[in-house]
């Protein structure tokens, strides 16, 4: 049954895809870990990491996102769900980054996870 397996082989990191195709890693760890991991993690894949909110679980990273011809930061986004901390890469609160400039980000901090 379900209820018997162990946990513990669950994937810790995982990339997957929302319902509009974009890049999201879930981290299968409660959100003080994952907080803690990613945090690492970031400065292991020498991503700069310029702010960070962690009430509203936001790391500001330095990359920047064009959009509509300007320039804005990135944030990398946790947050709390049912299969596990989602990570999202987004240009604010409302405006996800571009896909391909998602998977690149993402990509790079599984790498440093693992």
């Amino acid at each position: 049954s379900v209820l018997s397996q162990d946990l513990r082989v669950l994937p810790k990191y995982t990339m997957t895809r929302d319902g509009n195709g974009y890049p999201i890693l879930v981290i299968n760890q409660d959100f003080n870990r994952a907080w803690l991991a990613v945090g690492q993690a970031l400065a292991d894949a020498e991503l700069e990491v310029t702010d960070l909110d962690r009430s509203l679980g936001i790391y500001y990273l330095e990359q920047t996102a064009t959009v509509e011809d300007e320039e804005r930061q990135l944030q990398l986004r946790l947050v709390t769900s049912e299969s596990g901390i989602q990570v999202s890469v987004q240009v604010d609160d409302d405006t996800l980054a571009p896909q391909e400039q998602s998977a690149r980000v993402l990509n790079r901090l599984r790498a440093s996870l693992e």
